[in-house]
């Protein structure tokens, strides 16, 4: 994939340059009537930082919400799976084994045709590597004529989403080279990678793409860490779409005429991780307290404008089929929480603190920034907490701190946004989260015999009779133990110049659908 400079400034120097223009830019682009639009205009699409280096295990996602790379199987905005890479599927009677028709002329923007042979070479590697294939049981992958044909141990309901997310995308066999490492980003997509920096990537439509032609021939990625430069791009009137939005920005910009400001439900639920090894949060009543002492609905109200994105419980809507009627959504209710921590021998020392056996109960919280919201849920978590006698010490940090710190067993408490579609059917998620010994987003120092049971039993398939009861064994038993603590439903946004036609925001986070959207007028 190319290096080389772009022919613009730098994104440090853009930025500094966008930041500099404050509302004479933006004022300079307030509409006085319909804009007319160059069909050959670039579309600039800003969000926050992506990997954009080759290797699909990392950068997969980018390169798929791109339109650079396809997948075998995509998945739609509910998660079910359709045809992209792979026209057609078949599964054998036992369930056994998958065939995959290849899309018919299908060919890499190198202008070699896409092969069974070819495919099976990047599942395979992508398979050697640890990523979401590792979690199907696949013994065989091979080319049988030109079909693609994936052998299971067992049956497992997984095996099409995981072939359908991003970091199984096919890359022409020319991408890799002698040591099997990625040297360019080599796909199957409208669009071929033109160049690439780490804060940059551009984009043009490729001439080999034998379906509908884009209607949006240029485009390039501009990472912005900050939400208030993002939103400064968009008011600017020189981004065409700007991705995850804080509330305050989102709010500010549905004011400018100029834009179009939409967010849909996502699969996301903020959560505040518990060890519950730790002697502290061992006993549930403890998890109970915390839980009991958080005003979600406050903090939705406060932070988001939207009180009904306060949690009930660990799936949002989003996945109706997880939704159980009748359960007893969480609550608020401090005073429920001091009794059940004087219930466990906690009293107040002299600062408020509470104190058990000579120890203050004093915990630690790990978080990250990737959007101005985080950090003021953590606030509210602190001060919520401590009116309970808890104090709570927040260190913001990255994603890998809180990894790295559930490895080691040294993490406490963690707050983050949980992605439960990101395998597009939530059973692989939470079998990731709820296995036997935890998992690094999910449970610490628990577990639990009948829900590991019930999410084997849902990831084979096998009983789909039985479905809708494991599912709400799994979901009652995370609402009464609460290994984590869901916070808040999150949603998705974007803003998009209206001179941008078509405009679609997919909440799952996989295609910018650059494709599908067109110029205005």
């Amino acid at each position: 994939m190319p290096t080389s400079k772009f022919p613009i400034q730098s994104g440090i120097d853009r930025r500094a340059a966008l930041i500099g223009l404050g509302g004479a830019a933006a004022a300079a682009c307030s509409p006085k009537g319909p804009e007319v639009v160059d069909a050959d205009r670039e579309f600039l699409v800003v969000e926050g930082p992506h990997p954009t280096k080759r290797e699909p295990a990392s950068a997969g996602k980018f390169y798929g919400l791109m339109g650079v790379a396809e997948t075998l199987v995509a998945a739609d905005v509910r998660g079910r799976p359709r045809p992209a890479l792979a026209s057609a599927w078949t599964g054998s009677d036992d369930r056994l084994k998958w065939r995959f028709t290849l899309r018919p002329g299908a060919r890499f923007q190198d202008g070699t045709p896409v092969t069974a042979a070819a495919v099976v070479r990047a599942l395979e590697r992508a398979l050697a590597r640890p990523g979401v294939l590792g979690l199907i049981p696949i013994s065989a992958i091979a080319a049988e004529g030109e079909e693609v044909a994936v052998r299971l141990r067992s049956p497992s309901v997984l095996a099409l989403p995981a072939l359908a997310h991003e970091s199984t995308v096919i890359l022409a066999p020319s991408a890799f080279d002698a040591a099997d490492e990625v040297t360019a980003v080599i796909g199957t997509g409208p669009y071929k990678v033109k160049a690439a920096t780490e804060q940059e990537v551009a984009v043009e439509s490729w001439d080999g793409w034998a379906g509908a032609k884009p209607r949006i021939r240029r485009a390039r990625y501009l990472s912005a860490s900050r939400p208030e430069t993002r939103a400064l791009l968009a008011e600017s009137g020189q981004a065409d779409a700007v991705f995850d939005l804080d509330w305050p920005s989102e709010s500010r910009l549905r004011g400018r005429p100029e834009l179009s400001v939409m967010d849909v439900p996502s699969p996301r639920t903020t959560v505040l991780k518990v060890n519950s090894g730790h002697p502290f949060l061992a006993d549930v009543r403890a998890r109970r307290a915390l839980s009991l002492a958080v005003d979600r609905q406050g903090i939705a109200k406060g932070i988001f404008g939207n009180p009904d994105r306060a949690a009930t419980q660990l799936l949002p809507a989003f996945f109706p089929d997880w939704r159980v009627e009748g359960l007893e959504p969480l609550k608020t209710d401090q005073a429920e929480a001091r009794r059940l921590l004087a219930e466990l021998g906690w009293r107040p020392g002299p600062d408020g603190v509470l104190v058990r056996d000579g120890r203050p109960f004093r915990l630690k919280l790990l978080s990250y920034a990737t959007r101005t919201d985080q950090p003021m849920i953590t606030a509210a978590l602190q001060q919520q907490f401590r009116q309970v006698g808890v104090a709570v010490e927040v260190v913001l940090g990255s994603a890998a701190d809180i990894i790295a710190a559930h490895k080691n067993g040294t993490l406490e408490l963690a707050m983050f946004a949980r992605n439960h579609a990101f395998l597009a059917d939530p059973v692989g998620v939470l079998m990731q989260d709820y296995a036997r010994g935890g998992g690094d987003w999910g449970a610490m120092g628990w577990e639990d015999e009948g829900v590991v049971r019930a999410l084997q039993a849902l990831a084979s398939g096998t009983e789909p009779e039985r479905a809708p009861a494991l599912r709400e064994t799994v979901v009652r038993t995370l609402q009464a133990e609460l290994p984590v603590i869901p916070l808040i439903f999150n949603t998705r946004s974007a803003a998009f110049n209206r001179r941008v036609a078509d405009v679609r925001l997919d909440p799952l986070e996989r295609t910018y659908a650059l494709a599908e959207m067109g110029w205005s007028g």
